[in-house]
Parts: C-alpha cells; sequence; structure tokens
C-alpha cells in the first residue's frame, strides 16, 4: 500500500516538470526542429536578416513555454508568446512572398502555426480564471 502511494506520487511529479507533459511543448519541439531544417535551405541573401529573425523568435516562443510551465505568473508570459507567434505567421509568409519558402512547406508551416495558436488559446483560457 505504501508503495503504491508513492509510485502515484512519483506519476503526479512527473507531470508537472516532464516538458513532454504538456503537449504545446511537444508541438513546439517538433516545429522548431522543422523549422530549423527549412530555414537552411533559404538563400545566403536572407540568412542575416530573415531567416535569423524567423530562427530567433521560434527559439524565443519556445523558451517562454518553457517559462510559462514553472512560473505562478503564466498569464503575462503566454500573453506575450501569443504576440510573438503572430509575428512569426507574418515573418513566414514573407518568407513564401519572397520565394524562399515553397507553397506546401508554407501550408505545413502555418498549420502548424495554427494549431499552436489553438493550444495557447486553450493554455489561456484554462488559467484565466486562476490569474
Amino acid at each position: 500500500m505504501i508503495r503504491e502511494k508513492t509510485e502515484k506520487s512519483e506519476e503526479g511529479k512527473e507531470g508537472q516538470g516532464n516538458v513532454a507533459s504538456l503537449p504545446l511543448l511537444t508541438l513546439w519541439e517538433g516545429f522548431v526542429g522543422e523549422l530549423l531544417e527549412r530555414t537552411e535551405k533559404f538563400p545566403k541573401a536572407a540568412r542575416m536578416t530573415l531567416t535569423r529573425r524567423v530562427e530567433d523568435l521560434a527559439l524565443e516562443i519556445f523558451e517562454e513555454l518553457i517559462e510559462a510551465r514553472y512560473r505562478k505568473e503564466k498569464r503575462t508570459i503566454l500573453e506575450g508568446v501569443n504576440r510573438k507567434l503572430e509575428r512569426l505567421r507574418l515573418l513566414v509568409r514573407l518568407c513564401h512572398t519572397r520565394g524562399y519558402l515553397s507553397h506546401g512547406g508554407l501550408e505545413q508551416t502555418s498549420q502548424r502555426l495554427v494549431e499552436a495558436g489553438r493550444m495557447l488559446g486553450g493554455w489561456l483560457k484554462s488559467i484565466g480564471a486562476s490569474q
């Protein structure tokens, strides 16, 4: 009986600190990997400007999602993430307009961004009453 209680309490702790326990973090981690693969193929002329902005913004979002996971005051961080997500959407469209991102690449990237936005909205909604 004591062992069962210990195992159950350990399961609860695992969900609190494990990045994979939050679906948005799991989604974003995969998205960042895919995005970095795409931006590696952008032309040299764009690497120090648009490419860098897209990559940095995606990584900042990832870092802030991790930060929000552990902070008591999540709303401010998540609202900032939401604004950065919108900026990233616009930059991705600009990459497509400039010809750096194929139509299929834009479609896949946009779908992932929309999915992340929905998850983020759900997270904000879930903490709305408590903060």
